[in-house]
């Protein structure tokens, strides 16, 4: 059995994080502030991170949710890595730019995301758009819940920000309204 302690990745301050050793030469698929993930097989990655804290916190989140349909399947917690579910699909970011506009449909999917992660208790109730995957299947995944229990947010800024990003915050904002009027006006509220 591979040891993924064996994989060396270092935190940088305000960067992502440098990959200093791969000696199995697994493909890098992502990395950002806490950790590196690499494609161990066609349905499991391991995210290695570069401080023991960050792999921790996302392991008691992940270990904790492991019932809810949004959050990937774990199968081995290490020191500084988590071997979870590859989820095959594409983020939203880009799903939502390559189609252009935002549908009622969609919109009411992200809050039933936003919904359940409030369900499964996570103080910071917000998602980046690239953190949440789209499969064939059209079922989302959220990933990087490294802060789920330790940042308070109840207004989706990043959410908001990445669809401003993209040109769709103002149709999302008025199929909310739609929805549901007093999430508008909360989220809303200056």
């Amino acid at each position: 059995m591979k040891t993924y302690k064996s994989i060396v990745v270092v935190p940088r301050k305000y960067q992502s994080v440098k990959v200093i050793r791969n000696p199995y030469s697994y493909p890098l698929i992502g990395k950002g502030f806490q950790g590196a993930v690499f494609l161990i097989s066609s349905n499991k990655c391991v995210k290695v991170y570069g401080r023991s804290i960050h792999a921790s916190r996302e392991s008691d989140v992940l270990s904790n949710s492991q019932h809810s349909p949004i959050i990937p399947k774990i199968y081995e917690i290490g020191y500084k890595y988590i071997v979870m579910e590859y989820i095959n699909g594409t983020p939203l970011d880009k799903y939502l730019s390559l189609k252009g506009f935002i549908s009622k449909e969609m919109t009411e999917n992200i809050l039933m995301l936003l919904s359940e992660m409030e369900q499964l208790n996570f103080k910071r109730l917000d998602i980046k758009l690239r953190d949440v995957i789209i499969t064939k299947h059209m079922n989302m995944k959220v990933l990087d819940h490294v802060n789920a229990h330790f940042k308070q947010r109840n207004v989706p800024k990043d959410l908001m920000n990445d669809l401003k990003a993209i040109g769709l915050l103002k149709p999302f904002l008025n199929q909310l309204n739609r929805i549901n009027p007093n999430l508008y006006r909360k989220w809303c509220k200056k």
